[in-house]
């Protein structure tokens, strides 16, 4: 996307956002590298990925919220927590993978939109 024209805080969220993009995908490709054929969760953004319709139950959905936390780790220099413990029940961020990647957004550019 191109960033000219846009103001300072258009332009970090939009960085934020790509950089959410790179390390949400990378943890689902990573979870598919690790599960049969069958059980592969789609990349496309609208894919549902848990609750009606996803390809996650309660244990996939812990094992792909591991790797996306050590992935952030990694990015970050500092642990991130991606569930809080009071939405440890909100299935919202984990809905789409586009939920995922804007939850994942907001932890690496908190308070803006």
């Amino acid at each position: 996307m191109l960033t000219k024209g846009l103001s300072t805080s258009e332009r970090e969220s939009e960085q934020a956002r790509q950089r959410a993009s790179l390390i949400v995908l990378d943890a689902l490709r990573e979870y598919n590298r690790g599960v049969e054929l069958e059980l592969r969760l789609p990349l496309e953004p609208a894919s549902t990925l848990y609750g009606d319709g996803g390809g996650l139950d309660s244990l996939g959905l812990l094992d792909l919220i591991i790797l996306l936390e050590t992935k952030l780790e990694q990015e970050l220099g500092r642990p991130v927590a991606i569930v809080e413990e009071s939405s440890a029940t909100d299935e919202a961020p984990f809905r789409t993978v586009e939920s995922l990647i804007e939850a994942v957004r907001t932890l690496l550019n908190p308070g803006r939109p």
